[in-house]
């Protein structure tokens, strides 16, 4: 599977999830496909987030990028990892699986819901 193919992959994957995640907004998802662009360029999914390249791309404020950037990585869509040096890149690595805890709970109980109880 070539970059192009992951990436759809991944999107859809990430879509599917944020569909049932009310914490997500259109911010976080732009940002997050303008990350897996620079994956498609970069060819890892360990990202060199350039910041206002991301910013210019993603059609957002620093101060949005930086509370998106922070929550996608605190929900489990993203690992990032700040530089905190203006000379160094930061880097965020697609979390391929996904897992958020958001996401668990709600697969958990829609998986109880339908079933009769049991007295």
């Amino acid at each position: 599977m070539n970059g192009k193919e992951n990436m759809v992959s991944l999107l859809e994957r990430f879509l599917k999830l944020v569909k049932t995640d009310p914490r997500i907004s259109p911010a976080h998802i732009s940002l997050y496909i303008s990350i897996l662009q620079s994956y498609v360029a970069q060819g890892d999914l360990q990202v060199q987030v350039q910041r206002d390249f991301i910013i210019k791309q993603a059609k957002i404020s620093a101060s949005t990028y930086h509370r998106c950037i922070n929550q996608l990585h605190d929900y489990g869509y993203i690992d990032y990892t700040p530089s905190f040096d203006p000379k160094k890149v930061s880097t965020a690595t697609i979390s391929v699986g996904m897992k958020t805890e958001y996401y668990d709970k709600e697969r958990r109980r829609s998986s109880h819901e339908g079933r009769r109880p049991l007295f």
